[in-house]
């Protein structure tokens, strides 16, 4: 996230929570899916919007950003940006490793 963000620090990431979501894998990688759970992961400040911009460009036409509410550990909510995918729910499993996205 450093590197792609071209960030001096290490970003901090706090435990968070996004409701309407679910988590799915593409081979490896965990992603976000619209769905009617709450999903726990982290979250973190981006300092700009110029560093959004890096993310969307990184993330490519597999993902697009949307806004959500995000809950994080100290109990406040904030609105942010998650990046759902994109794609075809054909290549995704429930299970990590299970199915590669070519």
């Amino acid at each position: 996230m450093q590197e792609v963000a071209e960030l001096d620090e290490k970003p901090r990431f706090l435990r968070s929570r996004v409701q309407n979501k679910c988590l799915k894998f593409c081979g490896r990688y965990s992603v976000l899916i619209a769905g009617h759970d709450t999903t726990a992961g982290v979250a973190w400040y981006a300092p700009s919007t110029e560093v959004i911009g890096l993310l969307r460009e990184y993330e490519g036409v597999a993902y697009n950003d949307s806004c959500v509410n995000v809950e994080v550990e100290t109990g406040e909510t904030a609105l942010g940006r998650a990046f759902i995918w994109a794609r075809g729910t054909d290549v995704l499993s429930d299970e990590e490793g299970v199915l590669e996205y070519r």
